[in-house]
């Protein structure tokens, strides 16, 4: 068995390991489950690094934050409502 490891990131948590660690038999697969929850709009760009004991993968992790938005037109519909009729 070869155990998986990773190295913290960084404690902004704009990154993050979801899925458990498990070990890895010889030729077998696994899966890395990360969430990108950036909280501003910018640029981000971490390093992921997974430990096997024998060796490093070092892995480029790049997203981009956006703020949401939402834009309704015309702009009576803010002030007098939407009517959908029957849905």
């Amino acid at each position: 068995l070869m155990s998986l490891c990773h190295e913290p990131l960084d404690n902004r948590q704009v990154y993050l390991v979801v899925a458990a660690w498990r070990d890895l038999l010889p030729g077998g697969r696994w899966r890395a489950l990360l969430a990108f929850q950036p909280q501003t709009r910018s640029d981000y760009l971490e390093v992921l690094t997974i430990n096997s004991g024998r060796t490093k993968l070092r892995i480029a992790l790049k997203g981009q934050g956006i703020a949401p938005e939402l834009k309704l037109e015309p702009a009576s519909v803010i002030t007098q409502g939407l009517d959908l009729g029957d849905v």
